[in-house]
């Protein structure tokens, strides 16, 4: 595989933060009646519903980097002039829009989980190769090759859908999700469910 552009690597580490914020958030507001400077305590033997939805929100936040899929892949468009290239497509659900409620009654962790979406679509520049009718290599003049890439990025999106790509996802972050989540000793008897 790749390596993962800069691109993908700041939108990832964007959502990271941006889970990682909310968490903290989070946790503060559940912990706003504690004396400053003291330290709230999780109890791993028997926790609440806010301590246990708080050490979820942390665990999908340790899961966000394995929770989006990445595809590699090459086209070949066919017209006037043939053209071949390389890219990268990485799909997953929208993670900051996501939302957990602990059912400690009834051991049910549910989980809001968006439907998965295109995140990016990356054309590797330097493996575009453009053979005119008479099988000559020609170049893309500077506002050809941003046209040509907005327009295949826009077809990356339909083919992410239509091959089945954003539901592959949809499914593997669920899987990379729950098993973070179940790494939890607190959390290892609940059943978790997923809705979109």
């Amino acid at each position: 595989m790749k390596q993962m552009s800069e691109e993908n690597a700041n939108l990832i580490k964007r959502i990271v933060t941006t889970i990682a914020l909310t968490a903290l958030v989070l946790g503060i507001s559940f912990y706003g009646g504690y004396k400053a400077g003291q330290a709230a305590k999780i109890s791993e033997n028997a926790p609440d519903k806010t301590e246990l939805q708080e050490m979820v929100y942390k665990k999908i936040a340790d899961a966000a980097d394995s929770a989006v899929s990445e595809f590699s892949f090459t086209n070949v468009l066919t017209g006037e002039d043939i053209i071949k290239y390389d890219g990268t497509l990485t799909v997953g659900p929208e993670l900051l829009k996501m939302q957990v409620e602990v059912d400690v009654a009834n051991k049910i962790i549910r989980i809001l989980l968006p439907e998965a979406k295109m995140l990016s679509c990356t054309i590797d520049e330097k493996s575009i190769e453009k053979l005119d009718a008479s099988g000559r290599f020609s170049a893309f003049t500077p506002a050809d090759m941003n046209a040509f890439k907005a327009e295949q990025k826009a077809a990356c999106e339909k083919a992410a859908a239509d091959k089945g790509f954003l539901d592959k996802s949809y499914d593997s972050a669920k899987r990379v999700l729950t098993d973070f989540i179940k790494s939890l000793d607190a959390a290892a008897d609940y059943v978790i469910e997923y809705r979109k």
